[in-house]
């Protein structure tokens, strides 16, 4: 029988289970991510499938990474999925999210070795910041699945991270994406 994926939003102070959303659509998860400011807890239960499920900065929101492609956008006072990406892949390892915090974007890493940028609203896949195929062929990418991703917190920067056959932190600002696409 299949078991619906699970996401319990906790209270750290006291414990207490907030609200649980139910995505029937995807197999459980399992991650933990605080945010000090609004002290809420997400924890995505039962198996190892989601990377740091992110809140919006709002809080409004809460954004989860599935094995089957997709990014998906949760409103957090309705209880529902509102928006789902598409256009990365991760079929074995969940890619990291985050929210673009000074575009209205929401990027992710993924198996195809790229960075991927969406725009918020409208959930069309906006570009792909392409890998490499390996660490001796050119190019900035990363030759290898892209599991670590994070924002910085006032400048227009995002760092990423990847597994063994590349084994390096990249920093990416919006002006090289911008270079890489027109170029």
């Amino acid at each position: 029988m299949h078991s619906p994926g699970l996401v319990r939003i906790w209270n750290p102070l006291n414990g207490a289970c907030l609200k649980t959303l139910i995505d029937d659509d995807n197999p459980p998860v399992s991650s933990v991510r605080v945010r000090a400011r609004s002290r809420l807890c997400a924890w995505a239960c039962l198996s190892p499938c989601a990377r740091r499920p992110q809140f919006s900065p709002n809080s409004r929101y809460l954004l989860l990474g599935t094995l089957n492609n997709t990014l998906r956008l949760w409103d957090y006072a309705r209880d529902t999925c509102v928006r789902t990406f598409k256009g990365h892949e991760s079929t074995r390892f969940c890619a990291f999210s985050a929210f673009g915090r000074h575009d209205g974007t929401v990027i992710c890493g993924g198996e195809d070795r790229a960075l991927h940028l969406w725009d918020l609203q409208t959930g069309m896949h906006l570009q792909a910041l392409p890998g490499r195929e390996s660490s001796t062929h050119p190019g900035d990418g990363h030759c290898d699945v892209v599991v670590a991703l994070d924002v910085h917190p006032t400048r227009r920067i995002c760092a990423t991270g990847a597994l063994e056959a590349d084994r390096t932190i990249k920093l990416w600002t919006a002006e090289e994406a911008q270079q890489m696409q027109e170029g």
